[in-house]
């Protein structure tokens, strides 16, 4: 089985479409989506459709949740000069109704999805860099073999006996090495692999044994 994972696509459809199409020319089997699907491009409303229409299983990220209550940012933005439009009834409706985490089971393998850390506070971010002890305690709280996060727009791949933390990067706007990525999550055998939106080429990306 083969998971397409999606995080902070932050309005940007030619990049989503990008990364929906590479998933089909892998063949996944099923598509998530960690969080963060509006703010700071321009096509929020066209985002969230898709999302919507392809019925794409997601987690409510910390943009989402500011365009439900104020949408403030938009103002940020229009105030800098940025093309974007305030997003319309139907899309902040979806988005207030995105759930905090979930929770799946395939092929008996448990797995878990959130968009900054499963205590939800979005100033709280998971780096690759945090000690073993924050992962322990991800893995307890969330008590799944599998632990996907988004927010910090870093890919990360980090493995803890037969547990998993992955992150697989911002759909647009990462801060590191690589520009825009996507992932796909092998099950049984429980492997992660970075993808380049942009170029379709998988990247390097190892597990970090703790």
């Amino acid at each position: 089985m083969k998971i397409g994972i999606l995080s902070d696509i932050h309005g940007h459809l030619d990049s989503l479409n990008k990364a929906l199409d590479l998933f089909a020319h892998l063949q996944v089997d099923k598509i998530i989506c960690v969080g963060d699907l509006v703010d700071r491009g321009p096509d929020g409303d066209a985002v969230v459709e898709i999302i919507r229409k392809m019925n794409i299983p997601c987690v409510q990220g910390n943009h989402d949740e500011l365009a439900m209550r104020t949408q403030d940012f938009l103002a940020r933005h229009l105030n800098a000069g940025l093309p974007i439009e305030p997003l319309t009834a139907a899309t902040v409706n979806f988005l207030s109704g995105l759930p905090l985490e979930y929770h799946f089971e395939w092929m008996g393998i448990s797995v878990y999805l959130a968009h900054a850390n499963p205590w939800h506070d979005s100033t709280r971010y998971i780096y690759p860099t945090e000690s073993r002890s924050v992962f322990e305690s991800i893995i307890q709280i969330t008590n799944s073999e599998i632990i996907i996060l988004g927010h910090t727009h870093r890919p990360m791949y980090i493995q803890i006996k037969n547990a998993h933390i992955i992150n697989p990067g911002s759909v647009f706007a990462n801060y590191g090495p690589y520009e825009q990525t996507c992932g796909v999550l092998h099950l049984p055998q429980i492997r992660f692999d970075l993808w380049d939106v942009q170029t379709g080429q998988q990247l390097p990306l190892s597990p970090t044994q703790l």
